[in-house]
């Protein structure tokens, strides 16, 4: 199945909705994978064996994707700004059930942010949930943190009368 999403990162792709769930996909995702997919606003990778880190700048800047999931995946390393930086219109963000590691990023979220859902857990990242992480996720509804090493108190945003949260999952791993 590589190779198919291979031919397709190299035609103009017209495709809005690509769905890969469940199946037993490898290989490490890459920029050019996705780079002609324009039209792309549906993504779902999730239950595969897809491996790696998410390279820098994921999106293209003419990227519309709205829906983004790779959980359940082998999927490791740091979550950086940059990954995202030009997701400006991802709404539904789930990298839950994979190896990723650190501390969130400070700013994870750019200016534009449109992420209404945010499910980290069952990872391995760790450290102080800092204000600037959450610092312009203002249209964030359901955030779940839950099954890694996080601890501190919680960024006061996240209950403020700005915060749109509805549903916070913070488990802790034992």
């Amino acid at each position: 199945m590589a190779i198919y999403l291979h031919y397709y990162s190299q035609a103009k792709a017209r495709s809005r909705l690509l769905m890969f769930q469940d199946n037993q996909l490898e290989g490490v995702l890459s920029f050019s994978t996705f780079a002609n997919a324009s039209s792309l606003t549906y993504l779902d990778l999730s239950s595969n064996r897809f491996h790696g880190n998410l390279p820098p700048l994921l999106f293209s800047s003419q990227s519309k994707i709205e829906t983004f999931d790779v959980s359940d995946n082998q999927l490791e390393g740091v979550l950086s700004f940059s990954t995202f930086a030009n997701a400006s219109s991802l709404t539904y963000l789930d990298l839950s059930s994979n190896r990723f590691h650190g501390n969130l990023p400070p700013l994870l979220f750019s200016s534009q942010s449109k992420i209404e859902t945010f499910d980290v857990s069952d990872n391995q990242l760790e450290g102080v949930l800092s204000f600037s992480t959450f610092a312009n996720a203002s249209s964030l509804t359901y955030l779940d943190l839950s099954s890694n090493r996080f601890h501190g108190n919680l960024p006061p945003l996240l209950f403020s009368t700005k915060a749109r949260s509805r549903l916070l999952m913070f488990r802790t791993i034992n």
